[in-house]
């Protein structure tokens, strides 16, 4: 979580005066729902990485790395649902095969009388 806090503040430090270069605001202006928008993606995207941190450290990194196919697959699914993207069958056929390595891959079951690996 220290590094996750340490590169927010680090792009936002390095950020702040390349908008005020270009004349952007550092805050969105007019709407304080868009403030909010910035600040709850920013909350979920903390929780997103610190959920991913976790993973990593429970499940090892070859069950971390599936999220990069999750990620890819949601991203094709909201596309087709917000934007109107319209995938051919082979597609969606791909993305099943995906899925289902996902499924495939199973961590190996405990041997009884060993300690629980870390």
């Amino acid at each position: 979580m220290q590094a996750l806090f340490a590169g927010s503040v680090l792009a936002a430090l390095v950020m702040a005066p390349l908008s005020r270069a270009v004349g952007a605001p550092l805050l969105p202006v007019g709407s304080p729902l868009a403030l909010w928008a910035i600040v709850v993606s920013g909350v979920a995207g903390t929780l997103a990485y610190a959920g991913y941190v976790t993973l990593l450290r429970r499940a090892g990194s070859v069950f971390a790395t599936q999220v990069a196919y999750l990620v890819t697959g949601f991203a094709m699914l909201w596309a087709a649902l917000l934007l109107g993207e319209r995938y051919g069958p082979l597609v969606w056929l791909a993305l099943a095969i995906l899925f289902a390595g996902l499924f495939l891959v199973q961590p190996r079951p405990r041997l009884p009388g060993l300690p629980p690996s870390r």
